[in-house]
């Protein structure tokens, strides 16, 4: 994607909720974060051969994907009930391919089944403990991540992204580390999250058609102090499970879901339908060997399972089984909290 063309794919801020909210792309802000992208490439750059000729990057896996369907596998609660879902397109299709986000990847292969791609974003150092290398898997490691962790994926195959957070992120990087053969560095916009920004990604790559699981983004109803703190499919002590009462409204209807989240995922929610606004006409522009390649793309998108995005996407039109969602909430307001979330204090927007 050219520079002049980013912008548009940085979701846009509304400062009354970052006040709230805080930044959610990985507790990396500015002029940090481009030094760390720029140190981790150099690093990168010191071990390439004259038979590579650059650093790992995705940008030697464009088109490699055309035609595949992506299934993308997020730690939301639902993904336990979508699962057979995810085995039986798995089984009956060579041109389905698992993406997994995060911990999601140790998820998969604790079930018996080893994700194609394993993705990593948050610079955060406990990312070390997300994934455990499989030989068989490929992995995509954003260029922000703690030195550590690519100390971890030594001897296994990994290429490096670069997450595009701030306009002044891709002009940085290339003056730091000019090109002199014709292609970019791999550029990929998009929203706070990795669920957000596997769809981009995957489309420089070729892929348009995606299936999203476990994109729940809340907690799922508690109705006593057991039941609670159900955010994630498995254990994830990493997180920072904070109580936030949100209330998300559907623009096609105006119903809303009420529903208790934390930071990251009440950002994940309130950007899915700019997220959804970019996949009808999203635009791709590659430079590869010298050779630039524009087109506009519409990306296919449907989620599964149940939480709040699942249910803005039924209302978008979008979600995998819509009857079942209608069954389950029927047309008007829904609230997912459960009794015992009801009862407590917490911070309470609309988004």
């Amino acid at each position: 994607m050219s520079l002049d063309a980013l912008d548009a794919y940085i979701p846009k801020r509304r400062k009354s909720l970052d006040d709230k909210l805080g930044s959610a792309v990985g507790w990396l802000t500015g002029e940090k974060y481009r030094e760390r992208v720029i140190q981790n490439i150099k690093n990168h750059e010191q071990r390439v051969t004259y038979k590579q000729g650059r650093y790992p990057s995705i940008v030697d896996e464009i088109g490699t994907l055309s035609g595949k369907k992506i299934i993308v596998v997020g730690g939301g609660s639902s993904v336990a009930d979508t699962l057979p879902r995810i085995r039986s397109r798995r089984r009956v299709s060579s041109q389905v391919k698992i993406v997994a986000a995060n911990k999601s990847h140790d998820w998969l292969i604790s079930k018996g089944m080893v994700p194609d791609y394993g993705v990593l974003s948050d610079p955060r150092p406990h990312v070390l403990n997300y994934m455990t290398p499989h030989k068989d898997c490929t992995y995509f490691l954003a260029a922000c991540l703690d030195p550590i962790v690519f100390e971890r994926f030594q001897g296994y195959d990994y290429k490096l992204w670069v997450p595009v957070n701030e306009e002044d992120d891709p002009p940085a990087l290339i003056e730091a580390l000019p090109s002199d053969d014709g292609w970019e560095h791999a550029f990929v916009s998009g929203g706070s999250t990795i669920g957000l920004r596997i769809p981009p990604m995957f489309s420089i790559l070729g892929a348009n058609d995606f299936e999203m699981h476990g994109l729940d983004s809340c907690y799922q109803p508690a109705e006593t102090e057991d039941d609670a703190l159900h955010l994630y499919a498995y254990d994830k002590p990493e997180s920072d499970y904070e109580l936030i009462d949100v209330t998300a409204v559907s623009r096609e209807t105006e119903a809303q879901f009420r529903c208790i989240t934390n930071k990251n995922m009440a950002n994940q929610m309130r950007e899915f339908p700019w997220f959804l606004d970019k996949a009808k006409a999203f635009v791709l522009n590659n430079v590869q060997d010298g050779l630039i390649s524009e087109k506009t793309v519409e990306q296919k998108v449907t989620v599964a399972g149940d939480g709040v995005i699942p249910w803005l996407a039924w209302k978008a039109g979008c979600h995998l089984t819509p009857d079942a969602m209608q069954k389950k909430h029927g047309n008007g307001d829904v609230d997912n909290r459960g009794e015992f979330y009801k009862q407590l204090r917490t911070e309470n927007y609309a988004a």
